[in-house]
């Protein structure tokens, strides 16, 4: 079968695993005619030994994955002390699937192609093994779905790298294996020490490679991974600091938050501000937020082009001079009104604080007390105020 189709299967199978093993073997140590119950992955993590399936043999070293089929017989000689997973699964496809790709593959056993190869890139590899391993070992149906979403991501990278092997890709040397680690797990704790190791050089040597490649030390080079994604999530996200810190591999707010400022010059909370256009969240708590009653109502989508627009502007689509000091003399006729009519209806003469000095002729405006003509005048020079655009002071 060939690669491709090999692929397309993939594509199409639906997967269970059926057992996750992570196991040591000491130097000197034989398994032999061992019979494979199902389709597997053998991944080699640390040390080096000899594995025989089916009569063809493979060194495996700290990085090399072997896919085997069902039913072939298996043994291994660990020429030092060896650490591998062994991933066991079984495969199917649908009814019209199989009737589509039938000559492709065997029914019962789809996906039984057996090669092995050394990867590109072993570290990402390693990561999502140790992920599935993790999640296999919750044993609880969410655990199973997750391992289950690990598999296919294995898979797919295994595929990708091992087809890029047979077109003779050239395989990276340490400098561009430590980068790529650097970006896959920059999230995590990382050391000089562990990352030299999980690539079998010196941590002087590797330092003193990568320097030269890189123009900065392995360390420092994680350092800007971490705060490129960091600024990323202050722009983008409500995140508070803490939560970002703790996204890009940093426990301490406060260390970050120093490690920001003399990356780019301007602490994160000013970085936010700055260059976020300036639109606040309640969410982020080193900034004021927006309204200490709510947000700003959402506006809903206008199906209509510019119809019915003018509701989500502000001061309508047509606009209206505006005097705030109208409505001041308009209660100020409403006062007055008020202390005419305050006594008794019955009695014009009678205790209220504003009546009529006394009957109006024809023709005549009735004459006020003195409070009213106060009253009154107040009023009128108000209303003329409004009528020119403003209040007299």
């Amino acid at each position: 079968m060939k690669l491709d189709e090999h692929i397309a299967l993939w594509s199409y199978a639906g997967l269970k695993i059926l057992d996750l093993r992570h196991s040591f073997m000491g130097e000197g140590e034989r398994k032999e005619g061992v019979p494979l119950p199902a389709n597997g992955f053998i991944v080699g993590v640390r040390g080096a030994a000899t594995l025989d399936l089916n009569g063809k043999i493979h060194t495996i070293g700290s990085s090399y994955v072997l896919h085997g089929c069902k039913g072939m017989s298996l043994d291994i000689w660990a020429n030092e002390q060896f650490e591998y997973y062994l991933l066991l699964y079984r495969a199917s496809l649908p009814g019209y699937i199989a009737k589509t790709l039938g000559k492709l593959a065997d029914p019962h056993n789809p996906l039984a192609m057996s090669y092995g190869f050394r990867p590109d890139e072993p570290l990402a590899l390693l990561r999502v093994m140790d992920q599935m391993e993790q999640a296999w070992m919750q044993g609880d149906a969410l655990g199973k779905i997750r391992a289950k979403s690990e598999f296919y991501r294995f898979v797919h990278d295994v595929l990708l790298q091992y087809r890029g092997q047979l077109a003779n890709r050239q395989m990276p040397d340490s400098v561009s294996q430590a980068v790529s680690y650097l970006h896959e797990h920059y999230r995590d704790n990382i050391a000089l020490d562990d990352l030299a190791e999980r690539l079998n050089y010196s941590p002087r040597h590797l330092s003193m490679r990568f320097k030269d490649r890189m123009g900065v030390s392995p360390i420092e080079y994680l350092i800007g991974i971490r705060i490129e994604h960091a600024a990323g999530l202050l722009l983008n996200t409500d995140a508070g600091l803490r939560e970002i810190a703790v996204e890009v591999g940093y426990a301490d707010v406060y260390y970050f938050s120093r490690l920001f400022k003399n990356r780019m010059g301007v602490s994160p909370v000013k970085f936010r501000s700055e260059f976020s256009g300036g639109q606040a969240s309640d969410n982020r708590p080193f900034r004021i937020s927006e309204s200490s009653i709510g947000g700003r109502r959402l506006q809903g989508y206008d199906f209509n082009g510019n119809e019915n627009r003018y509701q989500y502007l502000r001061g309508g689509s047509t606009k209206m001079p505006r005097n705030p000091k109208a409505g001041l003399a308009v209660s100020l006729l409403l006062s007055l009104t008020l202390i005419l009519g305050a006594g008794d209806p019955n009695d014009l003469y009678g205790q209220g604080r504003c009546r009529h000095s006394g009957r109006a002729e024809a023709g005549r405006r009735p004459l006020l007390s003195g409070r009213c003509r106060i009253a009154w005048r107040e009023a009128r020079r108000h209303l003329r105020g409004v009528r020119w655009g403003g209040v007299r002071q």
